[in-house]
């Protein structure tokens, strides 16, 4: 039977090691650029043991669900994705927030993003509805 680990905030001395187990997982998509964010928190699962895990957290800004006139002209699509980016960049930039995520399955929408400095991830995003 699986041990019931206990939750805390990773310490400034554990840094070295949190840094080190992540890049020991390649399967994680570890970003470095993560570690100068003013949001990022570290969370370690930890056992009698010691650090069993961690996670890094930090807060993000998300452009969900487009709504799009029916029929606009693909030209006015793109002003209106590259105007609620700069709407974003400033909110986030006010919060210290440093990624935007847009979720998007609009190939159209995806290529004009791509153009507007967003890159398509590899990997699946996975959300939790909070009540």
């Amino acid at each position: 039977m699986a041990r019931q680990l206990k939750l805390r905030f990773g310490r400034p001395e554990e840094a070295d090691q949190v840094v080190e187990w992540l890049r020991a997982n390649p399967n994680n998509d570890f970003d470095p650029d993560i570690s100068s964010y003013p949001t990022l928190q570290v969370f370690c699962a930890y056992s009698d043991d010691g650090p069993e895990a961690y996670i890094p957290t930090h807060n993000v800004k998300v452009l969900e669900s487009t709504a799009l006139k029916p029929g606009i002209e693909l030209g006015v699509a793109a002003q209106a994705l590259r105007d609620f980016t700069k709407a974003a960049e400033l909110m986030a930039s006010s919060q210290n927030i440093r990624e935007l995520y847009f979720l998007c399955r609009d190939e159209a929408l995806i290529a004009m993003a791509e153009n507007h400095g967003y890159e398509v991830m590899e990997f699946k995003v996975l959300r939790m509805k909070l009540k």
